[in-house]
């Protein structure tokens, strides 16, 4: 059995046990159950800022492949009947982010709290700028950012973009013109032509 682990057994044991009334509510704590307690602490306030990592990781990715999907890289948005659904997963994930972001550090805080509790009892000072040391605003920005993505990728007129555009060259555009009212003269030319042949 590891000892650090049974040190921690027997500090949870201890504060567990009724204390008689008139006893010293501040007994001195073995050290090393406090390092345990510290230690046990820092380890889950880093496992949730891994988790928060990796679920952001998550959402990051997937949104990247639904746009693949949709196509935006190709300018083929326009076209694919999906991307109304795809942009409504798009803000799902997003929204999922902002929501696991917050939990998770919800999560991390509390661990930091006790291991500020810990600091206190061992005899050490804990700064103001450790507790307010924050960037959970960073992860839901990010968050609110991709599902921003997810709503324009759902509103965004894309049909419009499938009109096709007039020529960048104004020369272009009337030849393009005089040369379909030359066909048209001669279609109708030859139609009158062939109107007066028969009568």
């Amino acid at each position: 059995m590891n000892s650090s682990w049974a040190l921690t057994l027997i500090g949870l044991l201890a504060a567990l046990l009724p204390r008689r009334k008139g006893a010293s509510s501040a007994a001195p704590i073995n050290r090393d159950i406090l390092l345990a307690r510290y230690r046990e602490n820092a380890d889950q306030a880093r496992h949730h800022e891994v988790l928060r990592d990796r679920s952001t990781t998550m959402v990051a990715q997937t949104s990247g492949v639904l746009l693949g999907l949709v196509g935006l890289k190709e300018g083929s948005i326009a076209g694919n009947p999906a991307y109304h659904l795809v942009g409504v997963l798009i803000m799902i994930l997003g929204a999922w982010g902002i929501y696991s972001s917050l939990v998770f550090e919800s999560r991390a805080r509390r661990h930091r709290k006790r291991i500020d509790k810990v600091l206190v009892r061992l005899g050490e000072t804990v700064g103001r700028a450790r507790k307010k040391h924050s960037f959970i605003w960073v992860w839901v920005l990010f968050h609110v950012l991709i599902s921003a993505v997810g709503a324009t990728v759902t509103f965004y007129p894309w049909q419009e973009l499938k009109k096709p555009k007039p020529s960048a060259h104004p020369v272009e555009i009337v030849i393009s013109a005089t040369a379909d009212r030359i066909s048209e003269i001669a279609h109708n030319t030859t139609a009158q032509a062939d109107g007066s042949a028969t009568a």
